[in-house]
Order: structure tokens, then sequence, then C-alpha cells
């Protein structure tokens, strides 16, 4: 299943994925679906608010995988994401 910060981040609510992320005892890269992070899911939706809240706090990994080996960089890439992409570099 989902975590809260996952469907949080897949759909774009940026102020309820920072209140989530606010907490100490999230674990912030769970992965869910097809192995995606909150991170993942929040670039293949192409929420920008929520992108940033989630590269801003520590602990993300922005070099995460998919189970299809895709990272973050990857999907933003593929989507034409050059903000994003400058983000992740």
């Amino acid at each position: 299943g989902w975590t809260f910060l996952a469907l949080a981040a897949a759909e774009g609510k940026a102020t309820i994925t920072r209140m989530v992320l606010e907490r100490n005892d999230i674990y912030t890269n769970f992965p869910v679906g097809e192995g995606l992070t909150p991170l993942t899911a929040a670039i293949r939706a192409g929420k920008a608010d929520t992108i940033k809240a989630l590269i801003e706090k520590p602990g993300v990994n922005i070099n995460s995988q998919d189970r299809y080996g895709g990272t973050p960089l990857h999907w933003a890439a593929k989507q034409q994401r050059e903000g994003v992409v400058t983000l992740l570099l």
C-alpha cells in the first residue's frame, strides 16, 4: 500500500507533504507501488512545489531507483522537466 507521504506527494499536495515531513519519525524513502519513493511519485506527477519540499528534506534519497531502475533524475529528464533536473544535479 501507499504511505500517506507518497499519496500526498503523488497528488501534489505540497502543504500536506511539508506537514508530514516535519515529523522526525517519518521514513522518507519508503518505496510504494512500482518501487516509487515519494520523490519519484512527485516527479512523475509533475508537482514542482512538492518536489522542492522533498528535495529540501535531509535524508531524502535523490538517487533512489524504482523497480525498473529509474531514478528521480531519469524521470525528470524523461518528462523534460528542466528545472527539476537542475535541482537534482
